[in-house]
C-alpha cells in the first residue's frame, strides 16, 4: 500500500566535494518520507523494485559514538542514488532506488561487514516494494541462520519473515492519508442522521427480505479497508445464502475488467435482492460502518479481500484513504467504467480531497442512484 502524491518541496543543494561522502547531508523525517514516496510512485511507473532499510540507533538526541561510526559507513557505502537521512527518532534509513530485497541484502553485509571491524552488529530491516513492502528481512547477530541459499552473500543473520504489526507501522503512518477532522465530523453527523431517518425503511425492507427468501436479513463480508486491513461490511442480502461460494464458477461472466466482479443478470440474486441492487437500498447498512469509522461517505469503494488483492501495485493506492459509501465512480458511469479507469478515478479523488470536494461527490450521487446510473 503506497502513497501517490508528493508535497512540493525545494531538494537541498548538497555541497560540492572531492569527498562527498564525507559530507553527505542526512535528510530530516519529512524530507525523508516525501522523497520515499516519490521513488514508490517511480517504481510504479518503471516497474522497478526499490528498498528501504532502518538501521536501528539510540534516540536522536543522543548522538552516541557508534550513531557516528553507523552514518560514517553508510555515508562511504551509498550510491550517489542513493538516500540517507532519519526515518524517525530511533531509525537512521536508506533508500535504494531500483533495488531487490537481495540487492539491499548485500548492502546490509557491505554495511555490517564494515561495522564488524569495531565490534558493532546494527539491527536492521529491509522493506522492498512491491514485492515484500509488508515483510521484512529482519538482521540480527545470529550467524547460524542466515539463508544462503536465498539470499547468498555472508555475515549476519537474515530470515524473510512477516513483519509484526509494530515493525510494519511505522511504514503504513506515513503512506497512508490520515482522515481530516472535519472528513470525520461529517461522517458521524450525516450518517447518525441518515441512520434515523431512513430507519422506518430499513425496517421494511428486512420485512421484505424475510417474506422473500430463506436466510438472513444482513449480508456480511469481510473487505479490504484503510490500509488493506479487513473490515466487516454490511449490506441488505441481495442474494441466496451460499452466493460467495458460487462467485468462482460465475467470474468468467464478469461485465467488470479487472479483479473486481460485477454481473448484471446475477442468476444468484433473489427477486426482490435485484430490485435493492437496482435502487442501491441494500448499501444501507454500511452508514453504520461509516458512523463506527471504518468507511467514510466519500472515498473508494472497498473491494472484498480477494479482489484487493488482485490489484496492480498503483491500484492499490486508493488504499490510501478510508473506503467510502461513494466516489467519483459511483456518479461517472459505476459498472460501465473499465477497472483501471475505476482506481485512476480514485486516486483523482485522494489527490483532490476536500470538503467541498466530499460535498460535491455527495450530491451528484443522488440523481445517480435515483437513476440507475450503471447499477447492477
Amino acid at each position: 500500500m503506497t502513497l501517490q502524491f508528493l508535497p512540493r518541496f525545494k531538494r537541498p543543494e548538497r555541497p560540492v566535494s572531492v569527498r562527498p561522502s564525507l559530507h553527505r547531508e542526512w535528510l530530516d523525517k519529512d524530507f525523508i518520507h516525501a522523497l520515499l514516496a516519490r521513488e514508490v510512485s517511480r517504481a510504479d511507473r518503471s516497474g522497478t523494485e526499490l528498498s528501504l532499510v532502518l538501521f536501528r540507533v539510540n534516540a536522536r538526541n543522543v548522538e552516541t559514538r557508534a550513531t557516528a561510526r553507523l552514518k560514517r559507513t553508510l555515508e562511504a557505502r551509498a550510491r550517489n542514488t542513493d538516500e540517507l537521512g532519519w526515518f524517525d527518532s530511533r531509525n537512521l534509513c536508506a533508500i535504494l532506488p531500483t533495488t531487490s530485497t537481495e540487492g539491499a541484502v548485500q548492502f546490509v553485509n557491505d554495511i555490517r561487514s564494515l561495522m564488524a571491524r569495531f565490534s558493532l552488529k546494527p539491527i536492521c530491516t529491509i522493506y522492498t516494494y512491491p514485492s515484500h513492502w509488508l515483510d521484512s528481512v529482519t538482521v540480527d547477530g545470529n550467524d547460524d541462520d542466515y539463508d544462503r541459499d536465498r539470499f547468498g552473500g555472508s555475515g549476519g543473520s537474515m530470515r524473510l519473515q512477516d513483519a509484526a504489526p509494530l515493525q510494519v507501522q511505522p511504514i503504513k503512518k506515513f503512506l497512508l492519508n490520515p482522515m481530516p477532522w472535519w472528513k470525520r465530523l461529517m461522517d458521524i453527523v450525516l450518517s447518525a442522521s441518515a441512520l434515523l431517518l431512513a430507519f422506518p425503511l430499513m425496517l421494511a425492507v428486512a420485512a421484505a427480505i424475510k417474506l422473500d427468501s430463506h436466510g438472513p436479513v444482513f449480508f456480511t463480508q469481510r473487505r479490504a479497508g484503510f490500509g488493506g486491513e479487513p473490515f466487516k461490511i454490511y449490506k441488505f442480502r441481495t442474494m441466496v445464502p451460499n452466493a460467495d461460494s458460487q462467485k468462482k464458477n460465475l467470474r468468467k461472466h464478469s461485465e467488470q475488467d479487472g479483479p473486481a466482479f460485477k454481473m448484471t443478470d446475477d442468476p444468484r440474486q433473489t427477486k426482490f435482492g435485484r430490485w435493492l441492487r437496482k435502487t442501491s437500498l441494500d448499501e444501507l447498512p454500511q452508514l453504520w460502518n461509516v458512523l463506527i469509522g471504518d468507511m467514510s461517505l466519500v472515498g473508494p469503494r472497498p473491494l472484498p479481500i480477494d479482489e484487493s488483492d488482485g490489484c496492480d501495485s498503483w491500484q492499490t493506492h486508493r488504499l490510501c484513504v478510508r473506503p467510502g459509501l461513494t466516489c467519483i465512480w459511483q456518479v461517472e458511469g459505476r459498472s460501465r467504467v473499465a477497472f483501471a479507469d475505476w482506481a485512476r478515478m480514485d486516486v483523482q479523488y485522494i489527490r483532490n480531497r476536500s470538503f467541498l470536494n466530499d460535498l460535491n461527490i455527495l450530491f451528484r450521487t443522488v440523481p445517480a442512484v435515483l437513476k440507475r446510473r450503471g447499477a447492477c
